[in-house]
């Protein structure tokens, strides 16, 4: 399979990926990666990223705008927030756990930690504003494409069609 690149026409073959190494030079094989055989298994992608991540999203958008337009109390708008981040983390986790998406495992570790926090908080046992739980949690979104950027798009998962990943 021949595509164009930004540094011209690259191929890959079902063994291996080539890669123009640069301009002029000739084409190289690298070992195939690993997130090769993985997008369709990764539901950010396509429309699983819709139908999985809209409702959670919604949460957090109507907790965090609902108090400030009178709409919800603090405490309503704060535990939409919660579930919301709770729902978003945990199916990053799963999602993470299917196809080890960078980014999944950061936002799925994190925001349920988060979570339990805003959870803490609507109880009493902790203080913080809402405006600074959301703060944190856009921070670990965005974190969490950084270290993508920077790890690449998938780490192995632990669990997929073969079984648990073996430990290293």
């Amino acid at each position: 399979m021949k595509r164009e690149g930004v540094l011209g026409v690259v191929e890959a073959s079902g063994r291996g990926d080539w890669e123009l190494a640069g301009r002029g030079a000739p084409l190289v094989q690298v070992a195939p990666s690993y997130s090769s055989s993985v997008p369709r298994h990764d539901w950010a992608r396509g429309r699983g990223l819709l139908a999985g991540w809209a409702i959670p999203i919604g949460l957090i958008f109507v907790g965090s705008s609902g108090p400030s337009l009178g709409l919800l109390t603090v405490i309503e708008g704060g535990t939409l927030m919660v579930l919301g981040t709770a729902v978003f983390g945990l199916i990053c986790l799963t999602n993470a756990l299917r196809c080890g998406r960078t980014h999944c495992w950061v936002d799925g570790v994190s925001l349920p930690v988060l979570a339990v926090g805003g959870a803490l908080d609507l109880v009493g046992w902790v203080r913080f504003s809402w405006n600074t739980y959301g703060a944190v949690l856009w921070a670990i979104v965005v974190a969490s494409f950084l270290v993508e950027c920077l790890a690449g798009d998938y780490l192995r998962p632990l669990v997929g069609r073969e079984g648990p990943a073996p430990r290293t």
